[in-house]
């Protein structure tokens, strides 16, 4: 494990945009408990899954973070609402309060993210070219939030 004297420095970054990622909505409760661990509403990437959540408060959350928002009145494959914007992921090495630190530095909104299956701090920076949200790699000691099914 990484200890906190070194300093904060970028690991990884990947921008998303939201003609790549797309929302599905399950309407079938039925389906949903059985089929889906209890998710209603989806994110898709390239067709592949990218994240779920069970309450509209969760994709809320997550559209508020990415600032990614849906085409009124458009529909996309499927019927699904289509995205736009776009955001981007840093990935951080150093230590939780050196990520702190930096929020507060640069008066970044304080979230959470799921990374490596483990909710974690998160700072977001909104911008006009899209949101950036910083949190720290899982390779380093980071705040592991409790798990919330939202």
């Amino acid at each position: 494990m990484h200890e906190g004297k070194a300093p904060l420095k970028r690991l990884h970054k990947e921008t998303y945009s939201g003609k790549d990622l797309y929302l599905y909505e399950e309407k079938a409760p039925k389906k949903i408990a059985a089929n889906t661990l209890h998710y209603k509403y989806f994110i898709t990437h390239h067709a592949s899954g990218y994240t779920a959540f069970s309450t509209k408060a969760g994709l809320d959350r997550w559209f508020k973070d990415t600032g990614l928002k849906e085409i009124p009145n458009k529909k996309g494959w499927l019927g699904n609402p289509l995205l736009y914007g776009k955001y981007t992921e840093i990935s951080m090495s150093g230590s939780g309060k050196k990520l702190d630190d930096f929020g507060k530095k640069h008066s970044l909104r304080k979230s959470m993210i799921l990374s490596n299956g483990e909710y974690t701090t998160a700072y977001v920076k909104e911008g006009r070219n899209g949101n950036t949200i910083y949190y720290l790699n899982p390779n380093y000691p980071r705040a592991e939030l409790p798990y919330i099914h939202e």
